[in-house]
């Protein structure tokens, strides 16, 4: 079996999260989920090594001194990687990462499928909201998603996650992820 990735890449707020939790959930998918390292704090509902591997800023720089990443970027002032030790076996990856690290892990492994999850400026703003990010937290993840929506045209897909049809959404990247799987 030949190693498969999948990245969901789109701004904040865009449902990558949702939407990669329910693909996960899909057994007949066989998808392993890529969990990223990252610098920021952990928020309430996140799990250590389920979300994210949270360390601190010190372990990460220690850790890029020591090569231990594919690929790291500074988004929204954290850092934020992907470990090499995520890719070890032939398997069905899935992760999301920002559009910046999607292009990078794209320049490693040119099969990997990008698919930017978009939505309108006014549902990102809404869910960043009802997240209960602060008004400086959504207007510099605004500023972040006019700039991700210049590299838009670079993904393989564009899919919309429209408010309120998170499930069109994820049966939209099903039938995507199927064309590899069966083509």
């Amino acid at each position: 079996m030949e190693k498969r990735i999948f990245i969901l890449a789109g701004p904040s707020g865009s449902g990558k999260n949702t939407i990669l939790k329910k693909l996960l959930g899909i057994k007949n998918l066989n998808l392993s989920r890529v969990v990223t390292c990252t610098a920021r704090p952990k928020r309430e509902d996140e799990e250590e090594g389920v979300d994210h591997f949270f360390v601190s800023k010190d372990e990460f720089i220690e850790k890029i001194d020591a090569g231990d990443f594919f690929e790291y970027e500074n988004v929204h002032g954290h850092l934020y990687g992907i470990l090499k030790s995520s890719f070890k076996k032939n398997k069905n990856y899935l992760l999301e990462i920002d559009i910046r690290g999607a292009l990078s892990v794209k320049k490693l492994f040119p099969n990997a499928k990008i698919i930017f999850i978009d939505s309108s400026k006014k549902s990102l703003i809404l869910r960043l909201q009802k997240r209960g990010e602060s008004v400086d937290s959504i207007s510099t993840r605004m500023k972040t998603a006019e700039k991700e929506w210049h590299f838009i045209d670079q993904a393989d897909v564009v899919i919309e996650n429209k408010d309120n049809r998170v499930d069109q959404t994820v049966n939209q990247v099903v039938d995507f992820l199927n064309q590899f799987y069966y083509s």
